[in-house]
C-alpha cells in the first residue's frame, strides 16, 4: 500500500504549526500517520490539556463522547502552569 496515495485523504501542516496540533477522528479504525523532517526532543515537548476550559475552540463544538485520552494527554498541563 503506498501511503501517498492521491485515493486517500491527506492533511499538510506546515512546518510552522507542527507545535500546535491535535486530532479528533469520527470514525473508528481511523489510521493517522505523520512524517516530520526534525528529530524528537522528549525533553523540550510539553502538552497542554485539550479540555482546557481556557482554551476557546474556534469553528464548531466538539461532539459528546467517549474519547480514547492517551495518558500524556489525560496529564498534560493546564494552560495557565505553561505561563
Amino acid at each position: 500500500m503506498n501511503q501517498f496515495s492521491s485515493d486517500k485523504p491527506q492533511i499538510f501542516t506546515p512546518p510552522a504549526f507542527e507545535d500546535f496540533r491535535g486530532y479528533l477522528t469520527l470514525e473508528d479504525n481511523t489510521l493517522m500517520q505523520w512524517c516530520v523532517d526534525q528529530d524528537f526532543c522528549g525533553e523540550a515537548a510539553c502538552a497542554v490539556r485539550y479540555d482546557d476550559p481556557n482554551l476557546i475552540w474556534k469553528g464548531s463544538e466538539w461532539p459528546e463522547g467517549k474519547y480514547i485520552i492517551s495518558e500524556k494527554d489525560e496529564n498534560a498541563m493546564w494552560l495557565k502552569e505553561l505561563f
